[in-house]
């Protein structure tokens, strides 16, 4: 399969516009991370003084191929909502003190 590029940016995520045939140069990325930079800024508030990361992924390409994707056979176990239904059991032993989430 041949491949194509893209660089990911923290804030702006695949950055689509700017696809690359070839692995990006640091001068294309730097014009993709000033592209970014005029959209979103320097870096994320909680850590302003760091800017946000960027970073190059490959993507494979299907063209005129066919992928290969093997068969699945899904079964289901239990039912629909046994989750939240009266039959779920459970044994918990043990000692201590349980605190929900969220409570101090």
């Amino acid at each position: 399969m041949k491949k194509i590029y893209f660089v990911r940016h923290q804030a702006h995520g695949i950055v689509s516009e700017f696809p690359f045939l070839k692995h990006p140069t640091q001068t294309q990325v730097e014009a993709v991370r000033k592209f970014c930079f005029n959209i979103h800024g320097f870096g994320h508030a909680k850590t302003p003084d760091q800017p946000y990361w960027t970073k190059v992924v490959e993507v494979n390409t299907v063209g005129d191929e066919v992928p290969e994707v093997p068969d699945r056979e899904l079964t289901v176990v239990g039912k629909p909502g046994a989750a939240t239904s009266s039959t779920s059991q459970f044994s918990v032993e043990g000692t201590g003190v349980i605190t929900p989430a969220g409570k101090s």
